[in-house]
């Protein structure tokens, strides 16, 4: 018998799913691990009086705030249910499944002081890949240096050496870096 708590649960999908995605598998098979970790991640941060910035977004308009949810559950829910809508056929998005693994890494690195090495790398593609949403600053910096450095998000190989490696992902960081911050325990310099 296994002994496995919520928060190693969802650490254990969060790792797998992010594998999964460098490795470019099956959407609907990374969705419902971001999914499965995502829900433990959250119900825990709003246990613990966190908020996700997905889910509790507070752009949302009150009177909106269920259907933002009936949207961003749509496809969760899709792949695991299927007693209303047997023969219900979903327009499914995988890139908002990054969205959802880079929230779900950030949610879970703000309840544990552990900072797992698949998470970091995972954290450091997506600003990369999305850095046009970034305010200038700290992320902002290090994305630069990233890309000075020859990180290309479009290249998965390399991003794969990386999973297989923190001594590649250090160097790249440089002392003083938001993640190396995050090493010493300031966790919120992260979302």
């Amino acid at each position: 018998m296994e002994k496995v708590g919520k928060l190693d649960a969802a650490k254990r999908q969060l790792v797998t799913a992010i594998q999964l995605f460098f490795e470019r598998e099956d959407s609907v098979s990374i969705h419902t691990l971001t999914s499965a970790a995502y829900q433990l991640v959250y119900d825990i941060s709003q246990d613990r009086g966190l908020t996700s910035w997905v889910r509790g977004n507070p752009l949302v308009r009150d009177e909106k705030r269920k259907e933002w949810q009936r949207i961003l559950g749509e496809s969760q829910n899709f792949f695991k249910h299927a007693d209303r809508d047997p023969n219900r056929v979903l327009d499914f998005e995988p890139e908002m499944t990054r969205f959802s693994l880079f929230d779900a890494v950030s949610l879970y690195r703000e309840l544990t002081p552990e900072h797992f090495h698949a998470g970091i790398v995972y954290q450091l593609w997506f600003v990369v890949a999305y850095d046009e949403f970034l305010l200038p600053g700290r992320w902002k910096d290090l994305v630069t240096r990233l890309k000075q450095k020859g990180l290309d998000p479009g290249q998965f190989d390399h991003i794969l050496r990386l999973l297989a490696s923190a001594d590649l992902v250090l160097p790249l960081l440089g002392k003083g870096s938001v993640i190396d911050a995050a090493r010493g325990g300031k966790r919120n310099d992260l979302r």
